[in-house]
């Protein structure tokens, strides 16, 4: 009964066993599918999954590796220079587990796709115009490929690509970039410009303030001139005012002593009739006077 119990759940396990590796190299499979296919981020999102059960995969490290070298070249293709040295880099990592893998055909393709990770990554840096790191990775390249062809002398892309990164490399050194003036003379020249652009924009600012105070002293004289103008209508006007006033008056004036004298006034009445009367007062004192005269001058003929 016991033995029969034991060997129950020895076939379970076995089986249950057996389930397990047939679903991971399921899985495996359908994410290496996604990947040919271009679906890259669900394949690396399978990987990830599958790496949970089994980290120490070394199929798993080098399908990652793939995965992110194919996401750096459409990177690369779309001129996403940076996408593309972060994909690289991260594939160049998953290919170094697996230099010495257990499995000879992994360790060989990991370490051509290796060098040609390190490749892209200098072509890459070449893009984005870093001599410094673009001379480096092509240096670190070449190497790749040496040595990779050291224990596989007849692979022909590898011998391929090692020519091209050694003409790729002979004509950066042939012709290097324009020598850079030594930082301190740079950073010195630099400054000098700053300072003179500084100087520049301060006396710009300055010609716009005296600008500014000319044109407002400008507008406080145009404004003055133009108060004694104004000062100078009102005097016209109240000359002319006055001028009119005068000459109405004097209108008035004549017209007055244009008018006939039954138009005058009962005081210019009187005046003339107190004339009048003088007159004849006058005229008649007169007759008197004379009368006399004439009779003292007889009397005095007489009286001789």
């Amino acid at each position: 009964m016991r033995k029969g119990m034991l060997t129950i759940i020895v076939f379970l396990v076995a089986g249950l066993n057996a389930w397990g590796a047939e679903s991971f190299q399921q899985r495996l499979n359908k994410a290496n599918a996604d990947l040919k296919n271009g679906k890259i981020d669900d394949a690396l999102t399978a990987y990830r999954d599958l790496q949970t059960e089994d980290p120490e995969s070394e199929t798993l490290y080098y399908d990652f590796g793939c995965a992110h070298y194919r996401q750096g070249k459409e990177a690369g293709d779309q001129k996403q220079v940076q996408e593309a040295l972060t994909s690289f880099g991260e594939a160049k990592k998953s290919f170094e587990k697996v230099l010495n893998a257990r499995d000879p055909e992994i360790r060989k393709n990991a370490s051509f796709k290796h060098a040609n990770a390190v490749a892209q990554i200098a072509l890459q840096s070449k893009e984005a115009k870093k001599y410094d790191e673009t001379k480096k990775a092509f240096e670190e390249s070449v190497k790749e490929y040496e040595a990779f062809l050291k224990q596989y002398p007849k692979h022909q892309g590898a011998r391929a690509k090692l020519d091209y990164m050694r003409y790729v490399l002979k004509d950066m050194l042939q012709k290097p970039p324009p020598p850079q003036e030594q930082q301190g003379k740079g950073d010195e020249k630099k400054d000098q410009k700053g300072d003179k652009k500084q100087e520049q924009k301060d006396d710009k600012k300055q010609e716009q303030k005296d600008q500014k105070g000319e044109n407002k002293d400008q507008e406080k004289k145009d404004e003055q001139k133009e108060a004694k103008k104004d000062e100078k209508k009102d005097e016209k006007s109240e000359k002319a005012q006055e001028a009119s006033e005068l000459k109405e008056a004097s209108k008035d004036e004549k017209d007055q002593k244009e008018k006939s004298p039954d138009e005058a006034k009962p005081d210019d009445k009187q005046n003339v009739d107190a004339i009048l009367q003088s007159l004849e007062d006058t005229d008649h004192r007169e007759q008197r006077d004379m009368k006399n005269q004439r009779n003292e001058v007889k009397m005095r003929k007489e009286w001789w």
